[in-house]
């Protein structure tokens, strides 16, 4: 007795699990031809029945006839039942339940897997259609894509869903709904450099004359010593760095030796793309 009583307590939360998926699918779902429905009026077996909408788009239904059930939600064909059948019957309880929902279209823009026309089962949420359209490229941009339905933009985030799990945006589809999945914008690409504008050359009597990368804060005493010295036969005091600036070319004379006397004003920084070039002495 314990247990069933224990057991009891679970009875109505089971009901609600039970009862939960047909309301969130009635708030969305529009009925369409093809769509089989069961239909019960609570204690009146003879005016219960599953039904199928023809392709006109309406249903037989006992004492009543037919009705238009096509672009309908499942609440609102029940209400349109109870309205109809109070004529015949007192205080109707009906019940509209959607045993099985013809597949419809859905169309897809944008560069994605399955991009076109998709078929789509009755009932299918948006976590559901992400998942029957597989994975998305990198560049798809989720914060700006949008959906279409009845000629108007849905107000609808698909990164907070899939991202942030926002299940507020779970709608379910209908019919015609349209896709448009855009692309995150790329940087633009860097121009080509000549390895020469940005790197350091050293040329002339040197003892290892050549290019490198350039440092920031580099010298000329720098780029001189990373060029292994210079050789006996150089002329260090008519030392020459040449320089770019826009279309014109710049020459600075430096004197190594006087570098080495302790004139620092000599030992310029360089910049990217700078020739240190040491002449050969005439003695």
């Amino acid at each position: 007795m314990l247990k069933f009583n224990k057991l009891c307590k679970f009875i109505p939360i089971l009901i609600i699990f039970m009862i939960l998926p047909y309301y969130s699918y009635a708030d969305d779902y529009l009925i369409t031809a093809g769509d089989n429905i069961n239909i019960s009026v609570w204690g009146n077996k003879d005016l219960s029945a599953d039904v199928t909408v023809r392709p006109d788009g309406k249903i037989s239904f006992p004492l009543i006839g037919e009705v238009n059930a096509a672009g309908l939600t499942p609440l609102q064909l029940r209400e349109q039942l109870s309205a109809k059948l109070s004529e015949f019957v007192n205080n109707p309880e009906v019940t509209v339940d959607i045993k099985s929902a013809r597949n419809f279209r859905v169309y897809i823009y944008g560069k994605v897997p399955k991009a076109g026309a998709l078929s789509i089962q009755g009932n299918t949420n948006l976590l559901q259609f992400f998942s029957l359209l597989g994975s998305l490229p990198e560049q798809t941009d989720l914060k700006n894509s949008f959906l279409i339905r009845s000629n108007k933009k849905l107000k609808i985030d698909f990164y907070a869903l899939l991202k942030e799990g926002d299940l507020e945006q779970n709608l379910f589809l209908k019919p015609n709904d349209t896709f448009f999945f855009k692309e995150k914008p790329q940087a633009p690409k860097k121009p080509k450099q000549n390895p020469f504008e940005t790197r350091i050359r050293v040329i002339g009597e040197v003892r290892r004359p050549g290019s490198f990368d350039y440092q920031e804060g580099i010298t000329v005493l720098d780029a001189i010593l990373k060029a292994g010295g210079t050789t006996p036969y150089s002329s260090p005091g008519s030392t020459i760095v040449t320089r770019r600036k826009g279309s014109q070319i710049e020459e600075i004379k430096i004197d190594l030796e006087a570098i080495h006397k302790g004139a620092i004003d000599q030992n310029i920084k360089l910049m990217p793309g700078d020739i240190v070039s040491v002449p050969e002495s005439l003695f």
